[in-house]
Formats: structure tokens, C-alpha cells, sequence
């Protein structure tokens, strides 16, 4: 918690009393306290006149969402808003500029908020994008849907690593203003996955990519199908 700036001002007169006033040892305990005053009033300041500072970190995931008769339709964000900053914002509005495999871009934009059924690979509407909170140094997990800007599903989404750009607006009066929040990350789409997306169900299926820069160092990074064609 950052100390309030009054008992900060009446202390520094105190300390260069303290510091005038002593041995030499005295005087540079009194001055090492007077610069961490000094330091924790600038830190203070400039805090509360910065505003909100919200930033986006996604989970070590990506959901690609399978329509029933196949193709890529939505993808399912998840993550955690961020708020480092010194005041209250409000996440207006959230877009995604997703380049795949191919080079093709895609811009996708917020549908819905959504949850998990149990087993994870199928999902329920939870309500129409609203505007969401995130007060001073506050976090908040977000589960957000994003669907194609042109509304059209994505047939033959192509494998490799796939580029993801997230934009928001905060504290936006529309989205001609700059967005304030800007997160890029890849995922890694494998053969398996694509094949997957091209093939139709009963129902929408959540395909899970993983997120390239969580991604461990063992973990295993071979592409299933090569492995199934190499054994």
C-alpha cells in the first residue's frame, strides 16, 4: 500500500533536522532515510496521476472453437486483466488481429462472455460483452469469446504457429481512440488440431492450442500426426 503524502511531507522536515543535527553516523542513517522518503513520495505521485495501467496476460492456452459442420467459427480468450496503475478502468472493448498459419489475417471481435460444461471441450453462453471493471491494483480472470468480423467460419484453418495480437479500449468514449491495451502471443497449431477443425460433430467443440511462449521446454512438441506417420 502506498503511504498518503501528508505524514511523507511532515516527516521530511524532520529528517534534515535529524541529519544537521548529529554524528556522522547519525547523519547518514537520517539522510538514507530521507532518500527513501523522497523516493516513496515521487513513486506516490506519479501512481495517482498515471491513471489506470491495465494489461492483458493470457492463460497457457488457446480455445479454437469448432462449428458442427466443421471449420473454425470463435475463439475462446482466456486471462487475466491486470490493473497497475493508480485508478479505476473499465475494459470497453476487446478485439483480436490473429494471423494464421498461412499468413492469412483474420480480425475477430467480442461476442460473449462464456463457461466450460464439465470435461472442458464444451461451452455455455454466459452473457452479451459488457464493459468490465478492474480496479487499482486489481486483477481480474476474464473468459471471452471472439467471433470472425465477417462472420463467416473459417473451413480449412491451416497448421503452424499462429500469431495473435489482442487489442482493448479503456475508459473509451469509441474505437476511434488508441487502444490502450496491446498483447501479442502465438499459439501452435499442430496438424492434429486442423484436422480436428475441419471435421464436423453434433456439437461446437473447443480445440485447445497452447500458447507458444508458455510453453515448457520438454514438453512435447512434435506434431501427432508425424509422429503417428514416422511409427
Amino acid at each position: 500500500m502506498q503511504p498518503s503524502p501528508a505524514p511523507i511531507a511532515q516527516s521530511l522536515p524532520d529528517a534534515l533536522s535529524t541529519a544537521l543535527h548529529s554524528t556522522p553516523f547519525q547523519a547518514l542513517t537520517a539522510a538514507v532515510a530521507l532518500l527513501s522518503l523522497v523516493l516513496a513520495t515521487i513513486s506516490f505521485v506519479r501512481t495517482q496521476l498515471r491513471g489506470p495501467r491495465i494489461r492483458f496476460v493470457p492463460a497457457d492456452s488457446l480455445g479454437l472453437v469448432r462449428a458442427p459442420l466443421g471449420g473454425l467459427s470463435a475463439i475462446h480468450l482466456m486471462g487475466t486483466l491486470i490493473n497497475s496503475g493508480g485508478a479505476a478502468g473499465a475494459l470497453i472493448r476487446l478485439e483480436a488481429q490473429v494471423r494464421d498459419g498461412a499468413a492469412n489475417e483474420h480480425r475477430f471481435l467480442w461476442r460473449l462472455f462464456y463457461r466450460y460444461r464439465d470435461g472442458g471441450n464444451e461451452f455455455d453462453k454466459v452473457s452479451d460483452p459488457q464493459a468490465i471493471p478492474v480496479k487499482a491494483g486489481d486483477a481480474v480472470p476474464v473468459f471471452i469469446e471472439l467471433s470472425p468480423a465477417d462472420g463467416r467460419i473459417r473451413f480449412n484453418w491451416p497448421a503452424g504457429d499462429t500469431r495473435v495480437e489482442v487489442l482493448g479500449w479503456v475508459n473509451a468514449a469509441d474505437r476511434l481512440e488508441k487502444p490502450q491495451v496491446t498483447k501479442v502471443f502465438r499459439v501452435s497449431v499442430d496438424g492434429l488440431a486442423a484436422v480436428t477443425l475441419r471435421e464436423g460433430g453434433a456439437v461446437n467443440l473447443v480445440v485447445r492450442v497452447p500458447v507458444v511462449e508458455w510453453r515448457h521446454p520438454e514438453q512435447v512438441t512434435q506434431d501427432p500426426l508425424e509422429m503417428d506417420r514416422a511409427g
